[in-house]
C-alpha cells in the first residue's frame, strides 16, 4: 500500500505487480503536484510498470507471481476528493481484470464498496459487495484476509501472506494500521500452521 497523506490518497495493487513496489509507487506520489494530477497521471506509470515487468520478466531468474500473467496487475485506488470533497475509490489496470463488460484497459474505472470475487465466494457469512452497516474493517476486513490465505491461484499455491493493514482515506488524512502479520517468507510457500487452520474452521462454525 503506497499512501500520500497530502494528496489524501492511497493505492494498492493486485495481480503481478511485484515489480511495482509501495516504495516505488511512493516516490511517484511525492512527485505529483496535485491529486487530480496524480489521477490524470496514473495511465502513464501503470504503462511504465508494464513495460518494467515485461522486461523484468525476460531475465532467467525472474520468478513469474501468477504463471501465464506476468504483466498482469491491477491497482485500487482510495482518495478522499479535495474538489467534491467525499470519498472515492478507483480501479485501473493493465487488462479488464474484474470487470470485463465494464473496464477498459489503462483507464479509471470509479467503484464503490467492492469485495474481490474469490474473497466473496469463500468467506462466511456470505457478502455481496454492497454496503453493510455491520460490518467492522478491522474484524470483519481481517476475517476476509485470514479466509483469502487459503484460496489457491491456477498453478495450486496459496499467494495470499504477509500482513493484513487497514487503510482508511479521510477529509484529515491517510492511516495504517496493522491488524495482523504473518510469518510468511518472500520467495518461499504459504504454510497454514494448526493454529490457522484451527481458526478458519472456528470462523466458518460461528
Amino acid at each position: 500500500m503506497a499512501t500520500s497523506d497530502r494528496l489524501r490518497i492511497a493505492i494498492t495493487s493486485s495481480g503481478a505487480a511485484q515489480f511495482s513496489t509501495r516504495d516505488d509507487i511512493a516516490t511517484w506520489l511525492d512527485q505529483q503536484e496535485t491529486q487530480e494530477a496524480a489521477l490524470h497521471a496514473l495511465p502513464e506509470l501503470i504503462r511504465a510498470l508494464r513495460a518494467a515487468m515485461r522486461e523484468a520478466s525476460r531475465r532467467p531468474d525472474f520468478v513469474a507471481f501468477a504463471g501465464d500473467i506476468p504483466c498482469f496487475s491491477q491497482y485500487f485506488i482510495a482518495i478522499w476528493s479535495l474538489d467534491r470533497r467525499q470519498p472515492e475509490a478507483y480501479i485501473i489496470g493493465t487488462d479488464q481484470g474484474f470487470f470485463p463488460s465494464q473496464v477498459r484497459p489503462l483507464q479509471l474505472f470509479p467503484v464503490g464498496a467492492y469485495v474481490a470475487p474469490d474473497v466473496a465466494a469463500a468467506w462466511k457469512p456470505r457478502i455481496d459487495g454492497g454496503p453493510d452497516p455491520a460490518f467492522e474493517p478491522a474484524r470483519n476486513g481481517l476475517d476476509m484476509i485470514k479466509e483469502q490465505r487459503f484460496v489457491v491461484d491456477n498453478e495450486g499455491n496459496y499467494v495470499v501472506g504477509g500482513c493484513a493493514e487497514l487503510t482508511t482515506v479521510s477529509e484529515s488524512g491517510v492511516s495504517v494500521e496493522l491488524l495482523h502479520a504473518w510469518p510468511d517468507r518472500i520467495n518461499k510457500p504459504i504454510r497454514h500452521g494448526w493454529v490457522e487452520r484451527w481458526g478458519r474452521w472456528a470462523r466458518h462454525h460461528r
